[in-house]
């Protein structure tokens, strides 16, 4: 027997129930500290709750004040407006949120408060107002809230070589990285500009060494707007989503994300029903999602790297898959939108409250969410090159 005692209260424990004991503790322990894997691969007790409480919804569309534009556009919510930014022109239009124009900024030129970027990546804002832009050469320009330059900074390239894009080692280097161009998602959060990559070498990718990559693949890239650093890499490994058919969900393997405002990471691929909940130390504490309302997953197989380009925009065409992620602070909604593939009408959109599935809407095609103005929600900006318009949707929840 062995005698415990704590405070005044006496304990008596048999030795085969204090190694029970034990055994039993340390078992939990395991179980808790695996949970706090920084992979996605991890696994974890999910969520599918519903409790249907939206079912659908009124969208109002805006045409926006007529502007000199490419058409080849990105929008922000910032300081309660709608900011458009022009990817060609280099162009950024302040608009109100009734879709008036306000203001007419930046452009291509030399002074501070013109870019010499070229194209545009990718954009985001910070809380403050500041604006970050980032360039298809490993270029990040930041201005302040008055869109005035205030520093680039550079990725290095000429660190990457051909011996490391042959290397297994290529999966754990930023610069053999690149952005999603076609699926392009770029937030700041606590000075910290974040954005998805991918990583195609000759030898290493989705196609040639499948299961190597789902499990060593980064899917994120930060940059820290605040010293000049090497960028980092996060989240890593695809889901276990990706473990079957590797092949057939090549073209849908890049993720969605946002931030809220406590640095929690919300992240979820093109053809995974799950969302992951990081805290910003990237531990995973919360996966839930249920799949959308009858996609079209019947997704081609890419045999080849040259399967894979072809396919792409052809399997996105015509296949269901996951648009965008947006969690709304002000009021803790999770929205996901979607394709459901085929001939169909209407897009869908996934309403999460909590982790609980609370609506699952038809919204207008090509419709992604932008953000949020009291007391709507913003789609981004949809540009009608034929039509010559720009225009958004909101809606109320």
């Amino acid at each position: 027997m062995l005698f415990l005692s704590r405070n005044k209260f006496k304990y008596f424990i048999p030795m085969k129930k204090l190694w029970f004991f034990i055994i039993s503790t340390l078992f939990v322990f395991l179980c808790f500290t695996s949970c706090g894997s920084h992979s996605t691969r991890q696994e974890m007790v999910k969520s599918d709750s519903v409790n249907i409480s939206i079912r659908e919804i009124n969208t109002e569309q805006l045409k926006l004040d007529s502007v000199s534009t490419s058409y080849e556009i990105q929008t922000s919510i910032v300081n309660n407006s709608v900011a458009v930014i022009d990817k060609y022109f280099c162009y950024l239009y302040i608009f109100t949120p009734d879709g008036h124009l306000k203001k007419k900024l930046l452009g291509q030129g030399s002074t501070r408060n013109e870019t010499t970027i070229g194209k545009i990546a990718g954009h985001c804002f910070s809380k403050d107002g500041k604006l970050f832009l980032l360039g298809f050469q490993g270029d990040t320009h930041i201005y302040d809230s008055s869109i005035s330059l205030e520093q680039i900074l550079q990725t290095d390239y000429s660190k990457k070589s051909i011996a490391d894009l042959k290397s297994a080692d290529c999966y754990n280097k930023p610069v053999d990285y690149s952005k999603w161009y076609e699926d392009f998602t770029c937030i700041e959060s606590r000075g910290k500009v974040y954005f998805n990559v991918s990583l195609i070498t000759p030898v290493y990718n989705i196609i040639s060494t499948p299961e190597t990559h789902v499990k060593s693949v980064y899917n994120l890239m930060s940059i820290d707007a605040t010293k000049k650093q090497e960028p980092k890499l996060l989240i890593k490994g695809l889901p276990s989503y990706y473990d079957v058919n590797t092949k057939n969900k090549a073209p849908f393997a890049s993720c969605h994300f946002d931030i809220d405002s406590k640095g929690n990471f919300y992240v979820a691929h093109e053809a995974d029903s799950l969302i992951y909940v990081y805290d910003k130390n990237e531990k995973l504490w919360s996966v839930f999602g249920l799949n959308g309302q009858r996609m079209k997953q019947n997704y081609a197989k890419c045999e080849s790297l040259e399967d894979f380009g072809r396919l792409y925009k052809e399997e996105h065409a015509t296949k269901g898959f996951y648009t965008s992620l947006n969690y709304i602070d002000e009021t803790g909604i999770l929205l996901r939108t979607y394709k459901q593939g085929g001939k169909t009408k209407h897009d869908r959109m996934q309403i999460y409250q909590n982790g609980v599935l609370i609506g699952d809407v038809a919204i207008p095609k090509g419709m992604c969410i932008a953000g949020y103005i009291s007391p709507f929600y913003y789609s981004q900006v949809l540009a009608d090159e034929k039509e010559e318009t720009l225009k958004l949707y909101r809606f109320k929840l």
